[in-house]
C-alpha cells in the first residue's frame, strides 16, 4: 500500500472530525447559526536529526489552528499564550484516533495544539526494526527509539515546555520522555497508560497451563510477530471485523473512514517500531518489561492527570500507585462516561472535557462526560418515571428495571433499582423507557 493512500485516508478522517464537531456545536447550541468553523488543521513532516544514520527521518505532525482555513490571521494570535498540547497515540493507531476530539479541544485550548505519529508509526518514518524481540531487546534502546525523535521534534519546533498527552503505549512512552526531559514537560496527561504494574504472581504458571492457542500466541509474541502482518495477509476484512466489533455505530464514529485509516496505517510500509512495540516494550499480557511502578519515584514532572474509560480494560489503580509512590507529584484521575480503552473515539466531547479540565478534576476517580452523550441521545427522564437500564460488569450484564429518583442536570439520573433497592447514578443515554424493546440492543462495548 502506498503512503499517498494513507495521506488521503488521514485527511478524510480528520476533515470528517472537524465537520462533525461543527455540526455538534450548532445542533446543541454551542455556536451561532452563521459562525465560521472553529478550527482547521495543517499536516506536515518535520525532519529530525539522530546520531544513528539508520534512524534518520521525520515525524509526521498535524497542527490544529483556530478559525477557517486560509483566514490569514497570525498563528500566535489565534492560539493564545497557553502551553502547547502535544498528543501521541497508542499501539496500532495514529493521529486519526483523535479526529473527533481534537476540534473540541482546539476550540478552548489556550495554546498550540499538535498531534504526532510516533517514529516508526503511521506517516512518520518507518525504518525496519533491528533491535530484537522479546527478552533479546535492550529496553533502554527500545524506549530511546521513540523518545529521541520526540525530543528532536520539540527542539526543531522551538517548544520550551509542553503538556504531553499519551494514550496506552503512548502513555508509557510519554512517561519515558518526561523522565529524561522533565524540564520540557509542564504536565502529563496519561490516557489509559499501559505498563505500570508488575506481572502478577502465578502468571507464568497460568501461561504454561493455558491451551495450545494461547501458548502459540505467546510464542509468536516473543519472536516479534506483529498483528500488522496478519492484516497484510488477510486484508481489509480483518480490520473491518475489528472496527465493527470494537465500535458501535454512533453519529460521532465514522466506521468506514476509521477502518480505512487503520488498515492503511498497518499496511502502508514496514511494520517498523510501531508494529513491534507491543512485543519489545511489553510482555504477553501487556505487562511492561520494565514496569513503571518501579520508576515513579524518579519522575520530576509536577502534575500528572490520568484519564480512563468506564469500560476500559486497563486497570485504573495505576493512578493511585503513582500518587502513593511519587508524593511530590500532584496526581488526579477521572473516567470518561461510556468510554472503553479508546475513549477519545467512544466519547470525544467527554474526552475533550477531561483534557481541558486537567488540573481541576473533581473527586479522584469521578466520572465525567455524561452530558454530551445524553444530548446526542435526546433522552431525558424525570423523577418518578419507570425505566430500564443495563446492570452488571462490562462482561456480564442484563437489563433491569428502576425508578428515577432525580434528574441531576448533568446528563445523569439517580435511580433506585427494583431488584435490590440500591440507589445509583446512571447516564441518561443508557436508560430506556420500560416499554422499549431492548432485546437486540448492545450497549456495553469494549
Amino acid at each position: 500500500m502506498s503512503r499517498e493512500a494513507l495521506v488521503k485516508a488521514e485527511e478524510a478522517l480528520l476533515s470528517w472530525g472537524v465537520r462533525w464537531y461543527e455540526d455538534w456545536r450548532h445542533k446543541h447550541g454551542h455556536a451561532g447559526a452563521h459562525r465560521p468553523p472553529s478550527c482547521h488543521f495543517v499536516a506536515t513532516d518535520v525532519q529530525i536529526d539522530r546520531a544513528d544514520p539508520q534512524l534518520l527521518g521525520h515525524l509526521h505532525q498535524v497542527r490544529y489552528l483556530r478559525g477557517p482555513e486560509g483566514e490569514g490571521a497570525n498563528v500566535a494570535t489565534q492560539e493564545g499564550g497557553g502551553p502547547p498540547l502535544v498528543c501521541v497515540h497508542g499501539f496500532g493507531t495514529g493521529i486519526g484516533q483523535f479526529s473527533t476530539a481534537l476540534p473540541a479541544i482546539r476550540a478552548r485550548w489556550t495554546g498550540p495544539v499538535f498531534a504526532l505519529d510516533w517514529f516508526g508509526c503511521g506517516l512518520s518514518s518507518r525504518p525496519p526494526w533491528t533491535m530484537g524481540y522479546g527478552e533479546d531487546v535492550d529496553v533502554d534502546e527500545a524506549e530511546d527509539y521513540f523518545v529521541d525523535p520526540l525530543e528532536a521534534w520539540r527542539a526543531q519546533t522551538g517548544i520550551e515546555r509542553m503538556v504531553l498527552l499519551g494514550h496506552s503505549i503512548g502513555g508509557y512512552l510519554a512517561i519515558c520522555y518526561a523522565l529524561r526531559f522533565p524540564q520540557h514537560v509542564e504536565r502529563l496527561i496519561l490516557v489509559s497508560p499501559v505498563g505500570f504494574p508488575h506481572k502478577p504472581p502465578g502468571a507464568e504458571e497460568r501461561f504454561a497451563q493455558a491451551n495450545w492457542r494461547f501458548r502459540l500466541f505467546v510464542w509468536f509474541w516473543d519472536r516479534g510477530w506483529s498483528p500488522f502482518t496478519a492484516v497484510k495477509i488477510i486484508g481489509r476484512a480483518a480490520m473491518r471485523w475489528y472496527v465493527n466489533q470494537r465500535y458501535k455505530e454512533m453519529p460521532w464514529i465514522p466506521r468506514e473512514l476509521l477502518c480505512e485509516y487503520l488498515y492503511l496505517n498497518w499496511t502502508s510500509g514496514p511494520n517498523s517500531g510501531g508494529g513491534t512495540s507491543q512485543n519489545t516494550l511489553l510482555q504477553p499480557g501487556a505487562w511492561a518489561r520494565r514496569p513503571w511502578c518501579d520508576r515513579c519515584p524518579m519522575l520530576q514532572v509536577p502534575k500528572v492527570s490520568f484519564v480512563y474509560g468506564t469500560r476500559d480494560w486497563m486497570d485504573s489503580s495505576s493512578a493511585a500507585v503513582m500518587a502513593q509512590s511519587a508524593p511530590a507529584v500532584a496526581v488526579e484521575m477521572v473516567k470518561i462516561a461510556d468510554g472503553g480503552h479508546n475513549m477519545m473515539v467512544d466519547n470525544p466531547i467527554g474526552f475533550a472535557e477531561a483534557v481541558l479540565s486537567a488540573g481541576n478534576y473533581p473527586a479522584f476517580g469521578a466520572t465525567i462526560g455524561h452530558e454530551p452523550l445524553a444530548l446526542e441521545s435526546g433522552r431525558s427522564f424525570q423523577a418518578g418515571q419507570e425505566v430500564q437500564g443495563p446492570r452488571g460488569s462490562r462482561r456480564d450484564w442484563q437489563w433491569s428495571r428502576a425508578t428515577v429518583v432525580a434528574n441531576c442536570g448533568d446528563g445523569t439520573c439517580e435511580v433506585r433499582w427494583h431488584t435490590d433497592n440500591e440507589l445509583t447514578r446512571e447516564g441518561m443515554h443508557l436508560l430506556r423507557h420500560v416499554d422499549e424493546d431492548v432485546a437486540a440492543e448492545q450497549i456495553v462495548r469494549y
